[in-house]
């Protein structure tokens, strides 16, 4: 009897044993699962905003006349961390191209300083060559949904250029570099002919054409901040492109609230603001919004789940545009302006805000490290737990930097390039190392265009490509004002080094250079495909290009 009592009491103890083991292995699994969730939740949601045409002189807090013309956007930037040395392109398609391709102009077949062959037009046959993975792909692939609104405006011509078939999930937009705010007409006519541009397109291969009078940038922000609001499960990628303050009929047809209207008077008074002057005033008021919609919606959403992160970047895609009839930019003081490769047209405005900031050194300071769009890739993927994204990238991760101090590795000695190429024959360049810029073979531009001047007839903007070389010191001389270095006897062997690496670089395998060249599709394909689809620009079916 003993003897059977012991082993049933071996027994449940064996069983005991099991089922505390299964309870364990149970509870251990548990266990993962949640740390698992929690990591997942504690990825960063990502709202990255391009503003449009905004200059140096444009952003309030780099402002001399339109100073108080952006409270949230101010604000925003003292909080956060001021990018001061940040580098965009001269003109709307090839800094978009760049921003999300990760990659240098040069790189990617914008290596002309020809207009018809570097910005999307109606009938542009051109984009981003398929192949090369843009930013949201390289998001999604994290884990992150991905939603896009506003101007996309680096290809269309083909469905495989498409947002959607590029790493959105949802986009709301136009595709070309401007419509009227309210009518969403392009500006220019196509064989004669007057189109719309405004669209919605998803993941399902779904384009659609909207019909909505109302202004572009309402229903753009309400696209964004709707995409905010339902994010729960997924960390979110936003892209909000927005048009404001891009020179285009129908800006006065928005109703500023009675505070911006009352500070939009109080600016005008002050500094006697020109029309198109006092229409950009608006336009970035606008603008200023809009974003201060997406972080409310943010920090909504951040109370909401009691927990979590978010990551707000608003920066300008090139520099302003003195030359708008309808609204008018200003880089001043800096030289130049948009369309040129004079600081003006590409040193732009830009910061950071979010939770991961909190502790930085830089936080209410500036960055001091030269950033360019193309590095916006690199740093993305990386708050979003990715890891390196390789070599065929110029992209440089910031993330860390930013977020805990100090400078990436390399940083100021890389070159950083704003343009290369060849025009018949003859290489330009311009680029910048440290703190020296090297430029030849591009337009001389002599204006510093200030703010309070009457628009500039457009051939003031772009000017002519002369053969001279210039050289900068850009830390000593920011506005290119001293004479220029390349004519003193001391510099010779700088330029002549930094010749030399541009003339390497072109010949480099990595410089792509399409063939057929991008250019205009001046054939009845692309009208016929708009009047099918009511006289709204759509894809046509051209040749893709592909590397």
């Amino acid at each position: 009897m003993a003897k059977s009592t012991s082993v049933a009491a071996l027994t449940l103890l064996g069983l005991g044993f099991c089922v505390v083991s299964y309870v364990r292995v149970f509870r251990a699994q548990e266990l993962v699962a949640l740390l698992l969730e929690e990591k997942k939740e504690e990825k960063v949601d990502i709202v990255l905003v391009t503003l449009d045409d905004v200059g140096w002189g444009d952003m309030g807090y780099t402002s001399q006349d339109l100073r108080d013309a952006t409270p949230r956007m101010n604000q925003l930037a003292a909080d956060g961390i001021k990018l001061g040395r940040y580098y965009g392109e001269p003109v709307c398609t090839v800094a978009r191209a760049t921003l999300l391709s990760g990659r240098f102009s040069h790189k990617i077949g914008f290596s002309s300083q020809s207009p018809a062959l570097r910005e999307i037009e109606a009938v542009s046959n051109f984009s981003i060559p398929l192949g090369i993975r843009l930013l949201p792909e390289h998001l999604k692939s994290l884990g992150y949904e991905t939603h896009g609104a506003g101007k996309w405006n680096v290809g269309h011509c083909n469905a495989a250029y498409l947002p959607t078939s590029r790493g959105f999930e949802t986009f709301v937009g136009y595709f070309t570099q401007g419509i009227g705010y309210v009518r969403h007409e392009v500006p220019e006519l196509v064989n004669d002919t007057r189109v719309k541009d405004l669209f919605h397109a998803a993941d399902d291969g779904s384009l659609e054409s909207i019909r909505d009078r109302r202004f572009s940038d309402d229903i753009f922000a309400e696209h964004a901040v709707e995409r905010i609001r339902k994010s729960t499960n997924r960390p979110l990628f936003l892209w909000a492109a927005f048009q404001s303050p891009h020179s285009n009929d129908g800006i006065n047809s928005y109703e500023l609230p009675d505070s911006y209207d009352q500070l939009l008077e109080e600016i005008d008074a002050r500094e006697r603001l020109v029309p198109a002057r006092r229409n950009f005033a608006k336009g970035i008021m606008i603008a200023d919004i809009e974003i201060g919609r997406l972080h409310d919606a943010l920090e909504e959403k951040k109370k909401k789940k009691k927990k979590g992160s978010y990551v707000l970047v608003v920066h300008s895609d090139n520099g302003g545009n003195p030359c708008g009839s309808d609204l008018a930019g200003s880089s001043w003081p800096l030289r130049g302006c948009k369309y040129n490769y004079w600081a003006g047209g590409y040193h732009v405005p830009a910061f950071v805000y979010g939770t991961p900031f909190r502790k930085s050194p830089y936080l209410g300071r500036e960055y001091p490290t030269t950033m360019h769009h193309v590095d916006w890739i690199a740093t993305l993927v990386s708050a979003g737990g990715g890891g390196d994204v390789g070599d065929a990238y110029d992209s440089v991760d910031h993330w860390d930097a930013l977020a805990t101090g100090g400078y990436p590795r390399g940083s100021e000695t890389r070159l950083v390039y704003i343009g290369l190429g060849q025009d018949e024959g003859a290489t330009y360049a311009v680029y910048h190392q440290g703190d020296m810029k090297f430029a030849t073979s591009v337009e001389n531009i002599t204006d510093w265009f200030r703010p309070r001047d009457e628009p500039s007839p457009i051939n003031a903007c772009i000017g002519e490509a002369v053969g001279t070389t210039w050289l900068y010191n850009m830390s000593a001389d920011p506005r290119e004002l001293t004479p220029n270095l390349a004519t003193i006897p001391e510099y010779e062997g700088v330029v002549t080094t930094m010749r030399f690496r541009a003339e390497e670089e072109i010949r480099a395998p990595s410089t792509y250079v399409p063939n057929p060249p991008f250019g205009l599709d001046h054939s009845s394909g692309p009208l016929e495909a708009f009047r099918d689809a009511g006289y709204y620009v759509v894809p046509w079916g051209c040749d893709p290009y592909h590397v």
